[in-house]
């Protein structure tokens, strides 16, 4: 910690003291984040995380001066733990279940606030070893800045880790949660230590604030001999009951937390077991396909055959080869169509996709809406998890299905297009609401077929913005028709 006397400050030089100050520790562990987690974090969550924690330090700072007057307190290790309860926070709003996620946070947490606690030692001796302004209380919190060298460092640990995480996901969930549990207490009632200019203290470099129990004590007097210091039994501030009370509520804390965990990851396994079925499903109905085509080559033959009778018999009967040609044709007049619109397909060389798309089309042959395909282009890969774009597709599909079929003259189209830059995947369908926000679409539960039907819209718009640097949505709507079009950048196959 960093103490400066007040006394002499003014209010506007004290906030923007506090606010100089703090600014490292939050670039830190910031940064820090977003280079781990990169997809994770945007400009709006920077924002959730940064403006709480200045608020709560100031907070601190408020319950210090109850008990000593005109101190300003800088924590580093305080405003990293702030970060990390919003940060816990937004994560169990967003990304409850994600337990690989949640350990590489805690990873990066602990690593960082052990950074802050070494920063200390070092902050320590850069104050006492010179008098020159780059090394005076005002500028030395910002060499904490050069702690960010070691994110290369923190990314190698995270990929080592996964193997363990994956194989002990609870285990070592638990170990770290623990491990920062026993760091917030070991910070807050054993290493106090502050330092601040010296105040009527001729002689002296720096006042320094020691607790009669912290850790290194004898390293911290060999690194600033010419240091006052002021020794007091600060632990003994906090009794045994309090300690208690406080790790208590931290491990209830915890516990209730896991529970949080342990139901978001049971509707994971739930979901995944769904998708499990629906794959048999597609297998199935590819089955049903191939089956379809076995036996109407088989009644074609036949019919070829029995058609042969009636062109070879002499004289030929004209009105009766009339007549079977005419029900021969209303027989494979369906199955044509449909036939037609699977031959379509043989530009899409994706297993996954292409069977989603000869599910859906079977089920709008069976509620008699035609569903038209075109795809120009052949397309062997494509830059992104097929499991996801399945997921998308069977939703924008179902719904559309769902829109046509209530739609006087019901219809639905897909259009699969490459350009220089990006995949195009159109979808258009008939429906009957006529005025329909595209906003709307994206709330959760919202649902024009009434409620709890709109959970597959929202599934859908979070997909996309967890992949916003490949994916855009966009919705249109013009008179009995809807019209979703997926954009997928193309020059992110080339990075990956």
């Amino acid at each position: 910690m960093i103490y400066f006397y007040t006394e002499h400050m003014s209010t506007s030089s004290t906030i923007l003291t506090y606010l100089f100050q703090t600014t490292p520790s939050l670039i830190v562990y910031l940064v820090t984040l977003k280079y781990c987690f990169p997809t994770k974090f945007s400009r709006y969550s920077v924002l959730l995380i940064s403006i709480p924690a200045y608020n709560l330090g100031w907070i601190f700072n408020d319950i210090v001066r109850r008990y000593f007057q005109e101190i300003l307190v800088i924590h580093n290790i305080f405003s990293i733990i702030c970060q990390f309860v919003m940060v816990l926070i937004l994560y169990i709003v967003f990304n409850r279940g994600e337990r690989l996620f949640l350990v590489d946070l805690l990873i990066v947490t602990c690593f960082t606030i052990l950074s802050a606690a070494g920063f200390e030692y070092i902050r320590v001796f850069l104050l006492n070893i010179s008098t020159t302004p780059l090394f005076s209380i005002n500028i030395i919190n910002w060499y904490f800045l050069f702690s960010l060298i070691f994110l290369p460092l923190i990314k190698k640990i995270l990929v080592w880790s996964k193997r363990f995480v994956i194989n002990f996901s609870t285990a070592a969930l638990i170990l770290l949660w623990t491990v920062s549990i026993a760091l917030n207490l070991f910070f807050l009632f054993i290493q106090i230590c502050s330092i601040a200019e010296p105040l009527n203290k001729p002689g002296y470099s720096s006042v320094i604030f020691l607790s009669d129990n912290y850790l290194g004590s004898s390293i911290i007097r060999s690194l600033a001999p010419s240091a006052y210091f002021i020794v007091e039994p600060v632990d003994r501030l906090f009794n045994l009951a309090t300690t208690l009370v406080i790790h208590n509520t931290l491990a209830i804390g915890a516990f209730v937390f896991l529970l949080f965990l342990n139901k978001r990851t049971k509707l994971r396994l739930s979901e995944q077991e769904k998708q499990k079925f629906e794959l048999t499903q597609y297998v199935n109905s590819l089955e049903n396909v191939t089956q379809n085509i076995r036996k109407n080559h088989h009644d074609f033959s036949n019919l070829l055959f029995s058609l042969g009778g009636y062109i070879y018999q002499s004289p030929i009967d004209e009105e009766d080869l009339k007549k079977y040609f005419e029900s021969v044709t209303q027989t494979f007049e369906e199955d044509y169509h449909y036939f037609l619109e699977i031959s379509k397909l043989k530009n899409l060389a994706i297993p996954e996709l292409k069977t989603l798309i000869f599910t859906k089309i079977m089920t709008a042959t069976k509620k008699d809406i035609p569903f038209d395909i075109e795809i120009e282009q052949p397309i062997e890969s494509l830059p992104i998890d097929q499991l996801t774009l399945s997921r998308i597709f069977g939703i924008l599909i179902d719904n559309a299905l769902e829109a046509a079929e209530e739609s006087e003259q019901p219809y639905v189209r897909l259009a699969i297009i490459e350009d220089e830059q990006q995949y195009l995947f159109i979808l258009v369908n008939a429906t009957k609401n006529d005025e329909i926000s595209p906003l709307l679409l994206q709330k959760e539960n919202f649902s024009t077929k009434g409620k709890d039907r709109g959970l597959g819209l929202s599934i859908v718009h979070s997909i996309v913005q967890d992949h916003s640097d490949q994916l855009t949505l966009k919705t249109t709507q013009n008179e009995q028709e809807f019209s979703q079009t997926l954009f997928l950048k193309k020059e992110y196959l080339h990075g990956h």
